[in-house]
């Protein structure tokens, strides 16, 4: 039953732009900052020196959502006023342990929540981009593909 848990709630938000990743939760003087994508031992990523802020309402998670998206790269396009050139990543820690501390059956649980939001994929020729600077359209494309090429192995693997 989930009245006999707590839940404890912790979120980061991450920037993937011309290869490099940055950290949208941080304050307007460290935007620039670049983090470094890693690997563990169970060939999990993690993402060192992103924040993770502690939430507590899907309201919190809400203002989390539009404060970095105010700090994302966005360019006009022919085809989109607004698009976006990054792919991002809103990642959503769930803890919950059960209410009676003492107990020897209690068990915490923990799950991650990633939420993957691929920049746009316009052909530079056809759609004039502006404001863009044409390395980063061949970031976001190449990205794409190759994100287009694993899916493709996964399902031929099966």
């Amino acid at each position: 039953r989930q009245s006999d848990r707590k839940f404890f709630l912790r979120c980061s938000y991450i920037e993937i732009y011309m290869d490099q990743a940055y950290d949208l939760l941080n304050p307007q003087e460290r935007l620039g900052e670049v983090l470094s994508i890693n690997e563990d031992h169970n060939k999990d990523f993690y993402i060192r020196g992103a924040k993770e802020e502690i939430v507590s309402s899907i309201d919190e998670i809400t203002q989390k959502i539009r404060k970095g998206e105010v700090n994302r790269h966005y360019a006009s396009t022919i085809m989109n006023h607004c698009s976006s050139r990054s792919h991002t990543i809103f990642r959503l820690f769930v803890e919950s342990i059960g209410s009676d501390l003492t107990s020897p059956t209690n068990v915490i649980t923990e799950s991650i929540l990633n939420f993957v939001d691929l920049a746009g994929s316009e052909k530079i020729n056809i759609h004039d981009t502006v404001k863009r600077p044409k390395e980063n359209a061949n970031t976001v494309n190449g990205a794409q593909m190759f994100n287009g090429n694993q899916k493709e192995q996964t399902l031929r693997e099966r």
